[in-house]
């Protein structure tokens, strides 16, 4: 996304234009993680898929497909009555269940840890058994003796060398914490504030976007304009993730939680 100029185009809570970049960009990053297996059974292209002319690529994939005339009547017309302000009705997820905890000391030790089975309740054993642990196939086939492909987004941001913020969440943590990030450090958002914005989730196979509701109804209606249906998700979504973030803000640790479930900031 760095292909983009993102505060002129506007935050994806404010710019749909944005938003739908974002959608699209993080359903594209979920299928090119397809591409990354252990390298002791397959070459992994890492090189270059970090790479800034494969980007580029990419970025011009998006700009090059974009729609050149008004879609909304069109959407109308096939969507029929099921069509409100550009939104269709939210169809269930698969529900996620882990454990994140941010921490930090004053001695300057930092730890972000998760706890999860890739689905169900951490934890749970029966006759040795994880009860959730059949949740790890569903990331990648793993060969004998090989190390799995886990879908973690466990992060510690530096500055000048040092831990700066450490962020995690459960519930799908690979899509709602890069969009906490980007309003962290792209747009310049205090970490409350980037955590309670209204989250999405990526681009729908069907071309629709799950998102929570407290988006502008004018930009619901600029991205129908642009061929996307939304699919409101309430005003917070719970399985959007619990984010457990601390951070250093100037000699203070500061810390905070997600309102969308029950984490809390504690400090002794």
């Amino acid at each position: 996304m760095e292909e983009f100029d993102l505060k002129e185009m506007g935050h994806p809570t404010e710019s749909a234009e944005t938003l739908a970049l974002t959608a699209w960009t993080l359903r594209r990053a979920h299928n090119d993680r397809e591409l990354i297996h252990d390298p002791k059974y397959y070459k992994t292209p890492i090189e270059t898929l970090l790479s800034s002319n494969y980007h580029k690529v990419i970025a011009e994939l998006w700009k090059g497909s974009r729609p050149i005339t008004d879609l909304s009547e069109y959407l109308s017309l096939t969507h029929g009555k099921n069509v409100h302000r550009g939104s269709l009705p939210s169809e269930p997820r698969k529900v996620h269940d882990s454990c994140e905890l941010s921490i930090v000391d004053s001695e300057g030790n930092w730890v972000q840890m998760m706890e999860t089975g890739g689905g169900g309740i951490p934890g749970v054993v029966v006759d040795g058994v994880p009860g959730s642990g059949i949740g790890w196939e569903r990331y990648a086939h793993v060969e004998p003796g090989g190390r799995t492909q886990h879908a973690i987004a466990n992060t510690i941001v530096s500055r000048g060398g040092e831990p700066w913020m450490a962020i995690g969440s459960p519930g799908d943590c690979i899509f709602t914490v890069p969009q906490v990030l980007l309003s962290v450090l792209e747009y310049g958002w205090e970490p409350y504030k980037a955590i309670d914005a209204p989250r999405f989730w990526p681009l729908r196979d069907d071309w629709t976007i799950e998102t929570e509701n407290r988006l502008p109804l004018r930009l619901v209606d600029d991205l129908k304009k642009m061929g996307f249906m939304t699919r409101p998700l309430g005003d917070y979504h719970w399985p959007m993730g619990s984010m457990q973030t601390v951070w250093r803000e100037s000699e203070e640790l500061k810390g905070t939680a997600d309102p969308r479930r029950l984490g809390v900031a504690l400090s002794y």
